[in-house]
């Protein structure tokens, strides 16, 4: 959902998505409160809070974990992490990078 005050997409679940309703203000994922914006704005630039909360960083299973396979773990989760922040720019949205 687009934010009015920062113009930010942000994430919201379905449980505060439901409880926002009667009040027209929802939070998001990140923490932050959502006054969304018309539904004909385009869409703004990702959250990178919201972002990170849904993709959490990857952790270590053990110590003994082989190195070759923790950075190919972190490798991925950056990967998704930019995907998701260089998305908005193929919307249309504009660059914050």
């Amino acid at each position: 959902m687009t934010s009015q005050v920062d113009g930010q997409d942000h994430e919201i679940t379905d449980e505060d998505l439901v409880a926002g309703v009667a009040g027209g203000s929802y939070r998001a994922v990140c923490g932050a409160w959502v006054s969304p914006a018309s539904l004909t704005a385009p869409p703004g630039r990702p959250c990178v809070a919201c972002a990170t909360e849904l993709t959490p960083a990857p952790t270590l299973a053990s110590y003994e974990q082989h190195s070759r396979s923790v950075r190919r773990a972190v490798s991925a989760w950056l990967r998704i992490c930019s995907t998701t922040v260089q998305g908005s720019v193929r919307r249309g949205a504009p660059s914050w990078t």
